[in-house]
């Protein structure tokens, strides 16, 4: 076969036949037009020629349109090449341009697709490398659906490369993964980060896995799992002095502590988040933990403080155009309206939050939010829209595996 692989290379221009052998460097399945040119440390435009020269000598497939792959026999036949052609620096050069390439992307998609997230610095791409242009939510979300395969594949390369920060890459696929209720998957993700930020002793790397993975054992249920990742993301952003970091990380405790039943902790958690969201001037998460303080007040009983915090929340996310955050804080007050007695109000509510996760397509907060109007529902002794509601949500949750759905099986059981 190399035999047969090398009469193809023979016939090639010397820039085809490097992109050729670089093209082993791939972590995932295929590659795009603007990944091959980050490869090579050229302009799309210049590369375009030469992945047309690599088809045509049957090197290369195109089985979509701007995607390219190839046989794992002629992968292996160009990882030879590679590195009996290629300096270890050059090797290394070609591969940090196609991880910035997918880092810089992502950063640029996941800002797209929640607007309530502070970005992470990034140190700049390496010279020659291409970002793809995301102008909308739409083209950010399927430019991460498309690129998932190599995504998660270039976070579990245990790298020494000089300037890569594979926690960075993790960061940016935490609110993909999330959004799509993949959460083990997320996990494994968060966990080969923290290896590699471990290893090479990067302290804001570590918080942020930590951070990360606390909020997803919250979400899974691991309560005695979140509390610990939380404490080592919290001890990590106090050592670099990360104050959105803190603060992130107080919210995420909260969250634990209010699963816990620890209201009382919740609330102290939430207070000192929004102290560090204010002195760090974090306007996007200073909103969601004004809503967390006044969903900890409405546990507490103290209605008419938490209605007070929940509608300035809601003016905040409104300012800020952030979606989630509406719904997120539209949920909180249908509680609220529903203990005040203003039932309706608290349908409207609670039906205005659905309707807003349903366009954003957070699956596993509109269940939440459908159960929750299921149980206020009942409290009021409307039974059949009760059960409307929990059958709506536990259709959801059953179609996410989450466990959540157990409980709203067992309530719908009952006669």
């Amino acid at each position: 076969m190399r035999a047969v692989f090398s009469w193809s290379l023979r016939a090639l221009s010397p820039e085809a036949a490097r992109l050729f052998r670089l093209l082993a460097l791939g972590p995932g399945p295929d590659i795009s037009l603007a990944g091959a040119a980050s490869l090579a440390g050229h302009p799309p435009a210049g590369i375009r020629r030469y992945l047309v020269e690599l088809i045509q000598q049957h090197l290369l497939a195109e089985p979509s349109p701007g995607r390219y792959t190839c046989h794992d026999l002629l992968r292996a036949y160009a990882m030879e090449q590679l590195h009996h052609d290629e300096s270890d620096e050059q090797r290394s050069a070609a591969l940090h341009r196609l991880l910035d390439h997918y880092l810089h992307t992502a950063h640029t998609a996941v800002l797209l697709l929640r607007q309530s997230r502070e970005p992470i610095t990034l140190a700049a791409p390496q010279p020659g490398t291409t970002h793809t242009s995301l102008p909308d939510v739409e083209q950010a979300s399927a430019w991460l659906e498309t690129e998932q395969p190599a995504l998660l594949a270039a976070v579990h390369l245990d790298l020494a490369t000089p300037g890569w920060r594979a926690w960075q890459l993790a960061w940016a696929l935490d609110i993909f993964l999330d959004r799509r209720s993949a959460w083990h998957e997320l996990a494994a993700v968060q966990q080969a980060a923290l290896h590699t930020a471990e290893r090479t002793g990067d302290i804001l790397g570590q918080a942020y896995a930590h951070l990360s993975l606390g909020r997803n054992s919250v979400q899974l249920g691991q309560l005695t799992a979140a509390r610990i990742h939380h404490q080592h993301a919290a001890t990590g952003f106090e050592t670099t002095g990360d104050l959105i970091g803190q603060a992130r990380t107080a919210v995420g405790a909260s969250f634990a502590a209010d699963r816990e039943g620890n209201i009382d902790e919740a609330l102290q958690l939430t207070e000192e988040s929004i102290r560090l969201f204010e002195k760090a001037g974090g306007r996007l998460g200073h909103a969601y933990a004004v809503n967390n303080l006044g969903w900890c007040h409405t546990r507490l009983g103290h209605l008419d403080l938490g209605l007070s915090h929940c509608e300035h929340a809601l003016a905040l996310h409104e300012q800020n155009g952030d979606l989630r955050g509406v719904a997120a804080t539209l949920d909180s007050l249908g509680l609220l309206h529903f203990r005040l007695g203003s039932i309706q109000q608290g349908i409207d509510c609670y039906h205005r939050a659905i309707m807003l996760y349903r366009h954003i397509e957070d699956r596993y907060n509109e269940a939440d939010t459908l159960a929750s109007l299921g149980d206020c529902h009942a409290d009021a002794g409307d039974t059949t829209a009760a059960r409307r509601a929990w059958q709506q949500a536990v259709t959801i949750f059953d179609d996410l595996n989450h466990a959540d759905a157990a409980e709203l099986h067992t309530k719908l059981a009952t006669p």
